[in-house]
């Protein structure tokens, strides 16, 4: 098991764009200190907390102040060209030396669509999405060409000077990520298919609801003829480490990741629908939601506690998922509490991880001997020289 992040862009309002901007960059070169090996950087425009229109701007600074860590979006292809998403893409791939990625999310926050002239009609913003991933690719991979997609047009200059810029680090194109809230999505099938990477942020505390999730990524790489590798996945939680279970829970609940959740994500996920989802237990049950509140989410579906306690929560989680890759921490605005944070990231990097891959290990090597075709449990992204 590998560990990256989910950079959510969660700022309180109190705060100033300034002040932001920089939490975010010391999050990056913090998580980078401590080992870990990706961050994902949330697009949002419409909401008080944090507004992260251009978050292509933030990976840009962070790639000067950072040597190892990659960095991307999870970005909302209907607001922007293709071209002009490919262009930007690629340009930071180069910059930063093949550590760009590039994620796709469909966008959790339903006032974005109507600030950019686009229409809620069921499945428009989908389509949306993946004609302007198709065009992206294209021109990755193939070079400038007259194309006409569903939404958009691509058309090449007839001057025979004009020199595009479109093409990233070689191999052929940074890694491709698409992230999905539910089991059935469309983006993860489309994953699969494809051999992108499928990230699913957790909502539901039953962890056999996220089994589904890969089982549906494997459906779309089945149909493609291809082979769904659970290296690939990855899984976006909220976890808080500290010396005992009870200094975890209350750092998690009072802090930061406690008052995002209360103000801002509990009430969009039950105004989305997703109360169904918050409430699944693992017994099978489904509670009510009105009794799905920040105490509930605290004990159900946040990662918190001890060494000890988190060790069992991630054994756990990839016992009754069935196995994944990476685990993605959902990093909220700890600015303002940034020694227990650190904390938090020094306890699940040093005493946390080493057990948990101690016991994959001894898994995989169980599986060996029963003659189970074992798949690597580390994503090893191919070296990719770019040209600066």
């Amino acid at each position: 098991m590998q560990v990256g992040a989910y950079l959510m862009n969660c700022h309180p309002p109190e705060r100033r764009n300034a002040d932001r901007h920089r939490v975010d960059l010391e999050q990056i070169q913090l998580l980078e200190r401590a080992g870990l090996g990706e961050v994902w950087l949330a697009e949002q425009r419409t909401t008080g907390w944090g507004r992260g229109p251009a978050p292509d701007l933030l990976i840009a600074q962070a790639f000067s102040r950072t040597s190892t860590i990659r960095l991307g979006p999870l970005a909302h292809l209907p607001f922007q060209h293709p071209v002009d998403t490919a262009h930007r893409a690629a340009y930071l791939d180069r910059l930063s030396g093949g550590r760009y990625q590039f994620g796709v999310a469909s966008g959790s926050l339903p006032s974005d669509r109507p600030l950019s002239g686009i229409d809620r009609m069921p499945g428009l913003h989908r389509a949306m999405t993946f004609d302007a991933l198709d065009m992206i690719v294209r021109l990755w991979t193939g070079g400038p060409e007259r194309h006409r997609g569903r939404f958009r047009f691509v058309d090449v200059p007839d001057e025979p000077e004009t020199v595009l810029g479109h093409c990233p680090a070689p191999c052929p194109h940074p890694p491709i990520a698409l992230a999905a809230i539910r089991a059935d999505s469309a983006h993860h099938r489309l994953a699969g298919a494809r051999g992108y990477l499928p990230i699913s942020p957790a909502v539901a505390p039953d962890n056999r609801y996220l089994a589904r999730h890969f089982a549906n990524v494997a459906g779309g790489a089945a149909e493609a003829g291809r082979f769904a590798d659970r290296a690939d996945w990855r899984i976006v939680r909220d976890v808080y480490v500290a010396d005992t279970d009870a200094e975890a829970r209350r750092r998690a609940r009072t802090g930061a990741m406690g008052r995002y959740w209360e103000q801002i994500l509990l009430p969009l996920y039950l105004r989305l629908g997703l109360a169904p989802l918050l409430g699944r237990l693992p017994n099978g049950r489904t509670v009510d939601p009105e009794h799905i509140d920040l105490d509930f989410v605290a004990d159900r579906l946040w990662l918190t506690g001890s060494p000890d306690t988190v060790t069992e929560h991630l054994a756990d989680l990839s016992r009754e998922t069935g196995g994944f890759g990476t685990l993605l921490l959902n990093v909220h605005d700890f600015g303002d509490e940034l020694p227990a944070w650190r904390r938090s990231i020094e306890l699940l990097t040093t005493e946390v991880l080493p057990r948990v891959r101690a016991r994959d290990a001894v898994g995989v090597r169980s599986r060996s001997r029963t003659g189970e075709a074992v798949r690597g449990s580390i994503t090893h992204f191919p070296t990719r020289t770019a040209e600066i």
